[in-house]
């Protein structure tokens, strides 16, 4: 939603509006507990919105790092993916890089691990404070891989496309995703 959000529920929509100088600000995504909201927004950084205070930013960097696509975890701790970098968060305005260089996708958690999708860089996981390379794209003559590998690749691709494009874009499909892709992942050929 553009300089905005908007709360959809079962019977009602409501729509709030961002002062100045929010205003013209995209919001890419979001997590939220009780108590505010933390979007992802195109070149303010993160916004932090809080039901009758003034919202608040936390820039990460420049340009390429504050043109934030995505946020995974809870309000307290959660990983920001940028144009440019991979950041952690803590307690609103504790930042520490994993990597300044990834052009970050989408992130999903499972488990005690974060999945990264990144922009021709392949995707990692994340955990316990070591970010790990998983798969990397495989051109079709490539075949010193098992055939399974290369499948599940192919539709793991698939499937980060259709989450970015929002076509499966919830929670469960997410999670039921990252079951199968554990699955397959944790059998050896």
């Amino acid at each position: 939603c553009q300089g905005g959000l908007v709360a959809i529920d079962q019977r009602n929509t409501s729509t709030y509006r961002f002062p100045e100088p929010y205003d013209e600000i995209l919001v890419f995504d979001a997590i939220s507990d009780e108590t505010m909201s933390i979007l992802a927004t195109n070149g303010k950084g993160i916004l932090y919105h809080r039901e009758n205070e003034p919202e608040t930013t936390l820039s990460l960097g420049g340009v390429d790092q504050n043109f934030v696509r995505c946020i995974e975890g809870i309000p307290a701790s959660y990983l920001a993916g940028t144009k440019k970098g991979l950041f952690e968060i803590h307690a609103g305005d504790q930042v520490r890089v994993i990597n300044d260089s990834l052009s970050v996708n989408a992130i999903v958690h499972h488990g005690s691990t974060y999945w990264i999708a990144t922009n021709g860089d392949g995707i990692y996981t994340y955990s316990n404070g070591v970010l790990k390379l998983c798969f990397i794209h495989i051109p079709p003559f490539q075949k010193h891989l098992p055939l399974r590998w290369i499948r599940m690749m192919r539709i793991l691709q698939l499937i980060l496309l259709m989450t970015s494009l929002r076509i499966f874009s919830s929670k469960k499909f997410r999670m039921e995703m990252m079951n199968l892709i554990t699955m397959i992942t944790a059998r050896r050929n």
